[in-house]
């Protein structure tokens, strides 16, 4: 079994199992991020790439970190229902962005 805690542990009922503690402490963000028109989050996200691609180093390594943290996080409370492939593109997307920072700072990206 997972990490969840059991909400109703009563006899002859049905045990409910709560969602993970991240994925609770999320759910205020992302009830926020989907209020939000639906362009506004992948325009951020691009801005903030191009800027971690193309800005001096003291603004891009911030971008890129902000970039990689908020896919990781979104990554982790979708993992254990994304199937293989896209576990694969996740885990590919996030390793390219952190090579894209560490080519930045060994300036291989200037």
């Amino acid at each position: 079994m997972s990490n969840r805690r059991r909400t109703n542990t009563s006899p002859g009922t049905r045990d409910v199992l709560a969602p993970p503690p991240a994925a609770s402490r999320s759910t205020a963000l992302m009830g926020r991020l989907s209020r939000l028109p639906r362009a506004i989050p992948p325009i951020a996200v691009l801005v903030l790439v191009l800027l971690g691609l193309l800005a001096p180093l003291p603004i891009a390594i911030p971008c890129l970190t902000i970039v990689v943290a908020v896919l990781v996080w979104l990554a982790s409370l979708t993992w254990s229902r994304t199937d293989g492939r896209g576990k694969v593109l996740r885990g590919l997307m996030i390793g390219l962005l952190i090579g894209a920072g560490i080519a930045r700072i060994a300036g291989g990206l200037n």
